[in-house]
């Protein structure tokens, strides 16, 4: 992940995604001139108050509102107050788009803001605690989740229509997972399986199972996990053999999951 800084602006990369950026304004109080990008923006007003010129109308922005751009459209966001605003805003390009959606895909958000308090503070925590603490392969998994948030806000030209029986290949993605609880399994290699792309693999499995497939599979660790803690593997061991990135990894989604630490659940179980 790398971070440049340009007075309180910061741009964000985050490696192995391409043609993606976040780029975070802090107590901004400069007046740009209307200008246009190149790259879709979705920005969040993290605090204070902004004017919004987009479309030729112009709004106040504030605590929760989120706004569209489109690649090309002409807008303009300024301070309110002398204390400034606060704002996150998420740029991706064409690439990200053929890379996570369908090849020919092109979307067009029609939505300019909307107010959602959900969808905000998703953005925001991702761009704040999840870039720290996440690995890239589970970054790549909650950035399709937040996509899937606005989604809803945007029309599709080329729109990936799901095969028929698409149900049945995200089962078999299901069975693919069960056998190989321990592997670093890939949105690339799952959506493959169900021939999907990327993003809309994640949505229908969601629909289908109820859960995001990274956490059916985390929770399919678990469950692999409950059955070999009962054997009294070591503790360390299990973690490895599961894919976890080390013991302290494994205690911390085992408790998530079920309550107690892995060596609680020991003490639970008694083997006569």
């Amino acid at each position: 992940m790398a971070t440049r800084k340009r007075g309180n602006i910061h741009f964000i990369s985050i490696h192995g995604i391409e043609d993606f950026q976040i780029v975070y304004g802090r107590d901004v109080v400069n007046s740009f001139p209307v200008h246009t990008h190149e790259k879709y923006c979705i920005g969040v007003l993290e605090k204070g108050r902004a004017s919004f010129t987009h479309k030729n109308k112009t709004v106040c922005l504030q605590g929760n509102s989120i706004y569209f751009i489109n690649p090309g459209e002409a807008h303009q966001i300024k301070p309110i107050d002398a204390l400034g605003f606060s704002h996150i805003v998420f740029c991706f390009g064409m690439d990200f788009i053929k890379k996570y959606f369908a090849e020919k895909e092109v979307l067009f958000f029609t939505a300019e803001t909307i107010e959602s308090q959900q969808i905000s503070d998703r953005f925001i925590d991702f761009a704040s605690q999840k870039l720290r603490s996440q690995s890239q392969y589970d970054r790549e998994y909650e950035l399709i989740e937040l996509l899937s948030l606005i989604y809803p806000y945007s029309i599709s030209a080329h729109k990936e229509v799901p095969a028929q029986n698409s149900t049945e290949h995200i089962f078999r993605v299901c069975d693919y997972i069960q056998t190989h609880p321990g592997g670093i399994l890939s949105l690339d290699k799952l959506s493959q399986i169900a021939c999907l792309s990327r993003f809309h693999f994640c949505r229908l499995f969601k629909a289908v199972v109820g859960v995001s497939p990274y956490d059916y599979q985390i929770q399919t660790r678990i469950k692999k996990a409950r059955g070999l803690l009962i054997e009294r593997k070591p503790i360390a061991d299990i973690a490895m053999e599961l894919g976890f990135a080390d013991q302290s990894h494994f205690s911390r989604f085992f408790k998530r999951n079920t309550g107690v630490t892995p060596a609680g659940f020991v003490k639970m179980n008694i083997r006569l």
